[in-house]
Protein backbone atom coordinates (compact mmCIF):
# COMPACT_ATOMS: atom_id res chain seq x y z
CA UNK A 1 0.00 0.00 0.00
CA UNK A 2 1.54 3.24 -1.14
CA UNK A 3 1.90 5.83 1.72
CA UNK A 4 2.91 9.43 2.63
CA UNK A 5 5.95 10.41 4.71
CA UNK A 6 6.06 11.86 8.11
CA UNK A 7 6.40 15.88 8.43
CA UNK A 8 4.76 17.56 5.84
CA UNK A 9 1.16 18.61 6.61
CA UNK A 10 -1.40 16.62 4.60
CA UNK A 11 -5.21 17.43 4.65
CA UNK A 12 -7.88 14.26 3.71
CA UNK A 13 -10.99 15.53 2.25
CA UNK A 14 -14.03 14.23 0.60
CA UNK A 15 -14.66 15.67 -3.17
CA UNK A 16 -17.81 16.59 -3.07
CA UNK A 17 -17.77 16.54 -7.33
CA UNK A 18 -16.86 13.46 -7.08
CA UNK A 19 -19.37 12.62 -5.33
CA UNK A 20 -22.18 13.91 -7.80
CA UNK A 21 -20.22 12.49 -11.10
CA UNK A 22 -20.67 8.90 -9.47
CA UNK A 23 -24.49 9.86 -8.83
CA UNK A 24 -24.24 10.15 -12.77
CA UNK A 25 -22.28 6.88 -13.66
CA UNK A 26 -18.78 7.52 -13.32
CA UNK A 27 -16.31 5.46 -10.55
CA UNK A 28 -14.63 8.46 -9.40
CA UNK A 29 -12.63 8.15 -5.91
CA UNK A 30 -13.93 10.56 -3.82
CA UNK A 31 -11.36 10.62 -1.22
CA UNK A 32 -8.56 13.07 -1.83
CA UNK A 33 -5.02 13.92 -0.21
CA UNK A 34 -4.23 17.39 -0.03
CA UNK A 35 -0.05 17.44 -0.44
CA UNK A 36 2.29 20.67 -1.29
CA UNK A 37 2.44 18.41 -4.63
CA UNK A 38 -0.62 18.63 -5.25
CA UNK A 39 -3.96 16.34 -4.53
CA UNK A 40 -3.80 12.69 -4.61
CA UNK A 41 -7.50 10.26 -5.27
CA UNK A 42 -7.82 7.70 -3.40
CA UNK A 43 -10.39 4.81 -2.08
CA UNK A 44 -8.99 4.69 1.45
CA UNK A 45 -6.88 6.45 3.76
CA UNK A 46 -5.37 4.64 7.06
CA UNK A 47 -4.19 7.09 9.60
CA UNK A 48 -2.44 6.05 12.78
CA UNK A 49 -2.10 8.06 15.41
CA UNK A 50 -2.77 11.50 16.18
CA UNK A 51 -4.66 13.40 13.75
CA UNK A 52 -6.90 16.79 14.08
CA UNK A 53 -10.19 17.67 12.25
CA UNK A 54 -10.80 21.14 11.12
CA UNK A 55 -13.51 23.63 9.86
CA UNK A 56 -11.70 26.13 8.75
CA UNK A 57 -13.06 29.80 8.62
CA UNK A 58 -11.42 29.51 4.82
CA UNK A 59 -12.00 26.61 2.91
CA UNK A 60 -8.93 25.14 0.93
CA UNK A 61 -8.24 26.27 -2.64
CA UNK A 62 -9.87 22.86 -3.37
CA UNK A 63 -12.83 24.17 -2.08
CA UNK A 64 -13.24 22.00 1.06
CA UNK A 65 -15.05 23.51 4.47
CA UNK A 66 -13.73 20.07 6.34
CA UNK A 67 -10.59 18.37 6.35
CA UNK A 68 -8.57 15.93 8.43
CA UNK A 69 -4.79 17.53 9.39
CA UNK A 70 -2.24 15.21 9.67
CA UNK A 71 1.91 15.32 9.56
CA UNK A 72 2.43 11.65 10.14
CA UNK A 73 2.32 8.82 7.66
CA UNK A 74 -0.18 8.47 5.45
CA UNK A 75 -1.37 4.99 4.22
CA UNK A 76 -3.32 5.15 0.60
CA UNK A 77 -5.22 2.96 -1.97
CA UNK A 78 -4.69 5.07 -5.17
CA UNK A 79 -7.79 5.27 -7.65
CA UNK A 80 -7.06 2.56 -10.10
CA UNK A 81 -5.78 -0.24 -7.44
CA UNK A 82 -8.32 -2.42 -5.66
CA UNK A 83 -9.41 -2.30 -1.87
CA UNK A 84 -8.27 -5.06 -0.30
CA UNK A 85 -9.18 -6.10 3.75
CA UNK A 86 -5.02 -6.76 4.43
CA UNK A 87 -4.03 -4.88 7.19
CA UNK A 88 -0.89 -2.82 7.43
CA UNK A 89 2.12 -3.03 9.78
CA UNK A 90 2.06 -0.32 11.74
Amino acid sequence: MPFLAAGTVKRVHIDKHAIARNRKGADDPVIKIQTSGGPIPCRRVTLYGASTMVQGRKPLSCGARVWIERRGLVFYSMAGEKVSSEKVQK
